[in-house]
């Protein structure tokens, strides 16, 4: 058999030319890799300029002599830098480098043996052949880098080929090629490291792309290129970190002198932030100490509480053969130890677990959120009290919101015996110092830890060999390529001795080859991919699936996704002696976890899509069965498996499931990004069958929960919008009466009132129709919301009073009737009906209390102020305002109340204590999401400077809220801002506004202007919204201008007319609840009569 590019003889059974390096179809022996799998390479297409010249003047066996020299030359030429010939097409030549073994340099070799291939060309160009064929013979060639599938796929041939976009783009970089030139892709040109001069080229457009792509054409070597940047069993001591470990045994001696400590190690991925935890807590004492540690992991971000669940697993010795009443035995056992109330703690323990207890089961998130903060910390004080501990928490940037909540709740709490010691990278960590610092007593340390310097890393390259001096070669070859990082160094030099390049001799270690030929990986995941290559098929294939589980599994779970490996046990055994997994946990639980988070990430990585998808399924599946008793505790990382397997019916199950268990323990902010992801599998496809109708509407029904939570109005509006059509082509009624019910709610938050009004009377039709008592109360309680706000009062009290009775229906629903309370309330109130908007208020407040319901005591207390300020009790609103606010369990209930209380504080002339409550919405607000409480905001702020005399900024700001709410059809608050408006109006003509002459040097044009028509605009304004208030049924509002006018009638002397406003406000008056109104108009009366 003949190579058909050399022509030299071959065996039969070969797979490459031995002398070009062709690779040839035959017979295949076991390599690196016998199964398919993602492959980082580089790709090569060198194209002949002038074979068509050649061909036409030349005969054809000199063109063949020709060709078969030339890529004899190409095959040699690539086989000397560590590529190989894929195939020839034509007079075109693919070259790959990174096959079978990946090289830190596989770019950088690609373009040498290019340049080389080139150089070789130009030299066959002698005066006879270029006169013969009248051109000169050139090369073009085009290079990329990425990533391919590689594997034997050509089982009847034997041979192996490669598979991706990568090859295609490199094709397309050699079509663009001039003769002579060497176009890379931008893949490419990172790799090079700066060692090739290079010119940028204006993108490139090529068939079959849509974008254009960016090229670069190689120039030439750099006479010194750019360093480099740099996995058996060897490991080094700790190295350069003497400093940080001082620092750490400072902490632990404050700690036995009883103060506690806050230390965060930072350092990017590799730089040693484990490696330093660990050598602390092997040189301590800790036998008078106790040592707790959890760990965050990639795939846990959005499980709510998982950085505790893991911490407290680990304490308690709690594992996946636990059931629940198991678990609950273990948290019991050990509260118990401390002397602790279990009855008190253990219910809300175990809702870090996800199992309910009949303490638990009925009541409401926001309630059990602040009781479980209280049990952790009441537990952690309570092991603190009894031996000096240390809480070791790793990952932290994986950490989920609720984690780091509660961790805060803690640095709150702990004063002494305590040391907390956290890792995590620094571009994703997400606890603010400030935070900790505000709300901390604790000691807060922040260790950032630098790279090494060249001197540490060669005495971790010593540390590395035992002690042993390394050879020399080795020593110039690291230093050349300045690593830095621990982890780097370890794994290089891992890499080496596991390759046989670097192998142990009588008087110390040597290289058994050139290093610069040899390759060594240049970025730490071609390092472990490297590595990962040389194992065993069946190894590395137990690998792949256990990094699928993640970085932390347990042998159990393993054993039954992996039934196809036969000798699981001994795969395991060597993967822990080459230090790839160490193992951890209970004695009752064998569990492993892969060395560094960056070793799984990149096994991860390597595996196919179509594996990833065979395996995640196969966890799930057996994960459903395993943990058949407890599966609330798995829902998101039931999830987390099926969406990876792209299973999006599974997926929107468990992902629905997960949303809601985080809205049961409040952790809105994962809740919002479970029910995101349903939405986005659900939306990948066409809504065209009823079944993804309902599914999606039943996504959109469930998140609104949390749009509302959050305050994320704008989002939420978005969203709903989007899918009206899908709404109106559903024919689940309930369904859609829902849609349209949150469309309504969330439209009136968008200052689209009139719209809103609209929609709340096509979704009660579609809830009466469907005869869903949910749907039907929730479309009424919206629609009372805003029927107080248009000023539609009866027919709110009505809607009102339908979603009261219903919602009695739907005891677990902690939100239903105080919110139809609330609104009910307003518009009672709003007609002067106080004593039934008190029924309201107070029967919200009584079922908070007695059911420990949050959203139903800001919801009464809120009501209860806005009571209060309408009978003009501004201190009692005040103080209702700060319960509310002080109940609410979440971002919209904290900051809706706040402008009403700050109204009360500037009726009640408590200015300061006004701005400070704009400031604290400021602080908590999102910014662009409120647009219905920002003009509240809005108004109230001018109403402070018309207070401190700056009238022309109240003014403007207080008619631009006026304006705005009329314009929204807020009617209700356009008639306060104007009453108020009409009171600012009314202060300045009877002289009651008390000014400063600086404030009446900056308002004197306003002032010389306003003034003398202050009387008559006063007038006006207050006869106008008198005339509205009737219009409208805001029988105290019509009573307060009239009192004004009476007030202002009376300072002009004009009895008579003082006298009948006097009059109309008490005929108000009496029609109303207004005790302290009438007594006011009474004594109003008298005075004016006497």
């Amino acid at each position: 058999m003949r190579c058909p590019a050399c022509q030299r003889e071959i065996a039969e059974t070969s797979k490459f030319c031995s002398e070009c390096g062709l690779r040839l179809a035959g017979e295949t022996t076991e390599t690196h890799r016998s199964f398919e799998e993602n492959k980082f390479i580089t790709v090569v297409f060198t194209d002949l300029s002038g074979f068509t010249a050649m061909s036409e003047h030349l005969d054809a066996e000199e063109v063949k002599a020709i060709m078969r020299q030339v890529f004899s030359e190409v095959g040699k030429i690539a086989g000397k830098y560590g590529g190989q010939v894929d195939k020839l097409i034509g007079d075109c030549a693919m070259l790959l480098f990174g096959i079978p073994i990946v090289h830190e340099d596989d770019g950088a070799r690609a373009v040498k043996a290019s340049l080389e291939i080139h150089k070789y060309v130009d030299s066959l160009n002698t005066k006879e052949l270029q006169s013969r064929i009248g051109r000169t013979l050139q090369m073009h060639s085009g290079i990329n880098s990425g990533t391919v599938l590689a594997g034997e796929l050509d089982l009847e041939r034997g041979e192996e080929k490669v598979l991706g976009d990568t090859i295609n783009i490199a094709s397309r970089l050699d079509g663009v090629a001039k003769p002579g030139e060497i176009i890379i892709g931008e893949a490419t040109y990172r790799l090079l490291k700066g060692e090739f001069h290079c010119e940028s080229l204006p993108p490139q457009t090529v068939k079959g792309k849509k974008e254009a792509l960016n090229a670069y054409k190689v120039l030439g070597k750099k006479d010194k290129g750019m360093p480099a940047e740099g996995i058996h069993g060897l490991r080094s001591s700790l190295v350069g970190r003497d400093v940080e470990l001082r620092i750490l045994f400072q902490a632990w001696e404050e700690l036995n002198m009883g103060r506690a400590s806050f230390i965060r190690v930072s350092a990017e991925a590799g730089g040693g932030k484990t490696r330093l935890s660990d050598e602390f807590k092997n040189l301590l004492d800790l036998s008078e100490h106790r040592w707790y540690d959890g760990h965050a992991y990639t795939y846990s971000e959005n499980i709510s509480y998982a950085l505790w669940n893991d911490f407290f697993s680990r304490m308690w010795c709690i594992d996946e053969n636990d059931r629940s009443e198991e678990i609950l035995d273990k948290i019991r056992k050990e509260v118990e130890k401390l002397d602790l109330e279990a009855e008190k703690i253990l219910p809300y323990l175990a809702a870090l677990f996800s199992i309910p207890t009949p303490e638990t089961v009925h009541l409401d998130p926001g309630f059990i959120k602040p009781r479980l903060f209280e049990s952790v910390g009441s537990f952690i004080l309570a092991i603190a009290s009894r031996k000096k501990t240390i809480l070791y928490l790793e990952d932290l940037h994986w950490a989920d919101p609720s984690s780091l909540e509660l961790l805060s709740y803690i640095l709150a709490k702990i004063e002494g015996n305590v040391l907390i010691l956290c890792t995590h990278r620094p571009a994703s960590y997400k606890f603010p110092d400030e935070e900790v610092e505000r709300n901390s007593v604790l000691r807060y340390i922040h260790i950032e830890l630098e790279p090494l310097t060249s001197e540490q890393g060669e005495d971790m390259l010593r540390s590395l060999l035992g002690g042993l001096q390394p050879p020399q070669e080795l020593q110039d070859f690291l230093r050349g390529k300045n690593l830095v990082n621990p982890f780097f160094i370890e794994e290089v030099v891992n890499n080496l001795f596991e390759s046989k390049l670097l192998v142990k001799s009588d008087d110390g270690y040597r290289l058994t080859g050139n290093l610069q030929e040899a390759g060594v990986p240049s970025t730490i995941q071609e390092v472990i991919l490297a590595r990962i290559d040389r194992l065993e098929v069946e190894v590395k294939k137990v690998l792949q699936t256990a990094s699928v589980l993640g970085r932390s599994f347990f042998l159990n779970i393993l054993k039954d996704v992996s039934r196809a490996h036969k000798d699981l046990e001994g795969c395991l055994d060597l993967l822990k002696r080459i230090d790839i997994i160490h193992e951890k946990g209970c004695d009752l639980d064998l569990e492993y976890m892969f060395k560094h988070a960056l070793l799984q990430e990149v096994v991860y990585s390597s595996l196919l899509k179509k594996e990833k998808k065979e395996i995640h399924h196969r966890v799930a599946a057996i994960m459903e069965q395993f943990f058949s008793g407890r599966l609330p505790e798995f829902y998101e990382t039931l999830a987390f498996h099926y969406v990876r397997a792209e299973e999006p019916e599974k997926a929107i199950h468990y992902l629905l499931l997960s949303g809601k268990k985080c809205l049961d323990q409040y952790a809105t902010k994962e809740a919002d990004s479970h029910y995101r992801q349903a939405y986005d599998l659900i939306t990948a496809e066409v809504i065209d069958t009823e079944e993804a109708r309902r599914t999606l509407l039943t996504i959109i029904n469930d998140w609104g929960f949390v749009f509302y939570c959050l305050g994320h109005f704008s989002s939420q509006i978005k969203i709903l919008k989007r899918h009206l059509p899908d709404a109106e082509a559903c024919s689940d009624l309930a369904l859609k009466a829902m849609y349209l019910a949150w469309y309504g709610f969330s439209l009136m938050q968008e200052l689209c009132m009139n719209e809103s009004y609209r929609v709340f009377q096509v979704a009660i039709r579609a809830a009466e129709e469907s005869g869903n008592k949910r749907s039907i109360a929730y479309a009424n309680g919206w629609a009372a919301n805003a029927c107080a706000e248009m000023g539609k009062f009866k027919e709110g009290q009505k809607c009102g009073g339908s979603a009261r009775e219903l919602a009695k229906d739907f005891p677990d629903d902690h939100y239903l009737l105080s919110k139809a309370n609330f609104c009910t309330a307003q518009c009672f109130l709003r007609c002067g009906l106080v004593e039934k908007a008190l029924q309201c208020a107070h029967e919200s407040i009584s079922l908070g209390h007695s059911q420990n319901k949050t959203r139903a005591l800001v919801l009464g207390y809120s009501a209860l102020g806005d009571i209060c300020h309408a009978k003009g009790q501004y201190t009692e609103a005040v103080v209702n305002y700060r319960k509310a606010i002080d109940y609410a369990p979440d971002v919209f209930y904290r900051i809706w109340p706040i402008p009403f209380m700050a109204l009360s504080l500037v009726s009640d002339d408590r200015l300061q204590e006004a701005e400070d409550a704009l400031s604290l919405y400021k602080r908590i607000a999102t910014a662009g999401e409120h647009p219905s409480v920002n003009i509240g905001i809005n108004a109230i702020t001018g109403l402070i400077a018309s207070k401190r005399g700056a009238f022309s900024v109240a003014f403007r700001q207080a008619i631009e809220s006026s304006q705005n709410y009329e314009r929204s059809g807020y009617a209700y608050f356009h008639l306060i801002t104007g009453l108020e408006i009409g009171r600012v109006y009314a202060g300045m003509a009877l002289g009651t506004t008390k000014v400063s002459f600086a404030l009446i040097m900056k308002n004197l044009l306003f002032i010389l202007t306003s003034l003398p028509v202050a009387y008559q605009k006063a007038v006006k304004k207050l006869i106008d919204i008198v005339k509205l208030s009737q219009d409208m049924g805001a029988a105290g509002l019509e009573g307060q201008a009239w009192q004004q006018l009476g007030m202002l009638y009376l300072k002009k002397n004009k009895k008579e007319k003082a006298r009948e406003a006097f009059r109309s406000a008490q005929e108000v008056f009496k029609k109303t609840d207004l005790i302290d109104y009438q007594e006011t108009i009474r004594t109003s009366l008298a005075e004016l009569d006497s």
